[in-house]
């Protein structure tokens, strides 16, 4: 072969060579842009849900505080009491449709468009207000017998009517705040309900102030129920408008395709956080019914540390739910890895240091701060802090999970975790006292973690589903 050829061919090579280089080169930093680009939102947004929920937090010990300062013993058990019985009654009929929202809006605005989602939204808003009026039925109809089980006189009836109107009125609206956050708004979705929030407070302190009565706070629960449904109905209806939409108007027909899938994942999401409202209620009660108060309170304080590492993710995981759904509508897995990595690495560092300082100081924290009446809850928190800590890291699995479709398998998980809680709570309780309440916390959550990462990993994985 003479040199010029050979030479020509090398240079072709070599060009080739560079080409594909440079073409990997922009691949790898186009990825990179975009992965950053992902982090940044999610980092962005899990900052507006934190100042949300500290915001609440904040407002919730404020409300407490303001209720037991100008209200009598009898009265804030009352309204509690009321409010326990309202707020139960709405959650057990709940589909969560937020949720849904957040699955399926990135999906149906691929394949239909603009017409799709208003369709979806007309659907969801026509399905939250029938749980509304069913829950409202169902205590107006059986209020006074419920009072009973409670304890509480009938008298109460009126004030438990006012109550329930107000958890009406804001159920209906409930999903838009889920709708602002898979639009990318966070910030919207938090200042609107830090208003709603700062009003209620406001509420309840000019009546403390000018009329400390039963009729009066929930006249002023209720009101401030009805400002969040303004607040949040009047700015998804002028969003709306300004871009010339109507949901009003639009066709349910266009959606019919997605009706089974749809009412799986709603049935679904009813179920998880049934059983969930009541795993938090029934440890407590067991824990009284089969110990003494004395353990009950020191598996409360034990929980109360513990679940600071769950608050910590809860930020992320309410940030990283769009994101996910974004990430698998649009295929790019590889973004979708390198983000839950990174984030289950940084909280896995965060819990080691946060659980090792514990096990230093943790004998002098509990003296210091609570009292030396309850420094035995030392072993209790640590071993609580296994569970709450594969919680915080593995905060991810479970909207993974759903934006995958395994909502009836989340669902059917839970269901047995609850069960895992109470056979562990009457073979543990008796003769180990609040450790033995631990351990069945610790255990609860691991079985619910490992379950959710074998159902991920077995499905697929990170690999795209197929049907």
């Amino acid at each position: 072969m003479p040199y010029s050829d050979r030479a020509i061919r090398q240079g072709d090579s070599t060009l080739m060579t560079t080409n594909m280089n440079s073409v990997v080169s922009r691949l790898q930093s186009s990825l990179k842009s975009r992965t950053d680009a992902v982090s940044r939102s999610l980092l962005k947004n899990s900052g507006w849900a934190a100042a949300g929920q500290l915001l609440s937090a904040a407002v919730s010990f404020g409300e407490t505080i303001v209720l037991a300062r100008y209200f009598s013993l009898t009265d804030f058990g009352a309204f509690v009491t009321m409010t326990s019985v309202a707020d139960l009654i709405n959650s057990l009929l709940e589909f969560r449709s937020g949720e849904a929202v957040i699955k399926f809006i990135p999906e149906l605005r691929a394949s239909k468009g603009i017409p799709g989602t208003l369709a979806f939204l007309k659907l969801i808003f026509i399905l939250d207000a029938i749980v509304a009026l069913v829950a409202f039925t169902i205590i107006v109809t059986f209020g006074r017998m419920i009072l009973g089980w409670v304890s509480l006189q009938t008298v109460y009836f009126p004030a438990l009517l006012i109550i329930s109107v107000g958890f009406a009125t804001r159920g209906i609206v409930g999903t838009i705040e889920a709708y602002f956050r898979i639009c990318g708004r966070f910030d919207q979705a938090a200042k609107l309900y830090s208003i709603s929030l700062l009003t209620r407070l406001a509420l309840l302190v000019v009546v403390g102030l000018l009329v400390p009565t039963l009729p009066a706070v929930s006249w002023a629960a209720a009101g401030a129920d009805l400002i969040y449904f303004v607040l949040m109905g009047g700015t998804l209806l002028f969003v709306l408008r300004r871009n010339g939409l109507n949901y009003a108007s639009a066709e349910l027909r266009l959606i019919k395709d997605i009706r089974r899938p749809l009412t799986t994942f709603l049935l679904s999401t009813n179920l998880i956080y049934s059983v969930r409202t009541l795993s938090s209620k029934l440890d407590t009660l067991l824990i009284a019914g089969l110990t003494s108060p004395a353990v009950v309170a020191i598996y409360k304080l034990s929980a109360r540390f513990a679940l600071i590492l769950v608050v910590l993710s809860d930020p992320l995981s309410i940030a990283i739910f769009p994101e996910l759904s974004h990430l698998n509508a649009g295929g790019r897995i590889m973004q979708m890895r390198k983000v839950i990595l990174t984030f289950t690495l940084s909280l896995t560092a965060f819990a080691v240091v946060l659980v090792g300082g514990f096990a230093v100081a943790g004998h002098w924290i509990l003296k210091t701060f609570v009292g030396p009446q309850y420094d035995s809850a030392y072993s209790v928190v640590l071993v609580m802090f296994l569970g709450s800590g594969a919680a915080m890291i593995f905060f991810w699995v479970r909207p993974l999970l759903m934006v995958r479709g395994k909502a009836h398998v989340v669902a059917s998980i839970t269901t047995v975790a609850l069960l895992v809680q109470v056979g562990g709570l009457y073979l543990l309780l008796p003769s180990m006292g609040a450790f033995g309440a631990g351990m069945v916390f610790a255990l609860n959550c691991g079985f619910t973690i490992v379950s959710f990462l074998f159902v991920f990993f077995v499905s697929g994985g990170w690999r795209l589903p197929t049907g």
